[in-house]
């Protein structure tokens, strides 16, 4: 039943409950098409991503979030993203950047030059992260 649904989807989305989106609406992969702001992302991912640049061996990050959370601690090597508004750093800039889905498609369009890239990946369902090296 529907309820049995709900629950499996629920614990297979664990521990990212804030970005859960059922199956019908595409899952939580598909969240940004349709949900943006306090909906999706609060910077609840921002330890997540620290461990992955750990991981992958990357001690260098241009990060914009969405949120009021503290991004220091878990990442305390932070470079400027440039914007839309900054093409000729935007041709020079070969680094990691890490983007938040709010500040992503966020309606001033500050970093629409990231939009059509695919990035390298998505921590959390709501940091995308684009290997620009």
């Amino acid at each position: 039943s529907l309820v049995i649904l709900v629950a499996i989807e629920s614990a297979l989305v664990r521990p990212y409950f804030l970005a859960f989106l059922n199956s019908f609406s595409g899952g939580p992969r598909h969240g940004s098409q349709y949900l943006v702001d306090s909906n999706i992302d609060w910077g609840q991912d921002l330890d997540r991503l620290g461990k992955e640049l750990r991981q992958r061996g990357i001690g260098e990050v241009a990060l914009v979030y969405f949120g009021t959370a503290e991004a220091e601690p878990a990442l305390p090597n932070r470079i400027h993203l440039p914007t839309s508004d900054e093409p000729d750093q935007i041709r020079d800039f070969h680094g990691v950047a890490a983007i938040s889905v709010t500040a992503l498609l966020s309606r001033d369009r500050s970093y629409a030059w990231l939009r059509p890239l695919t990035p390298t990946t998505v921590v959390g369902y709501s940091i995308f992260v684009y290997d620009l090296r």
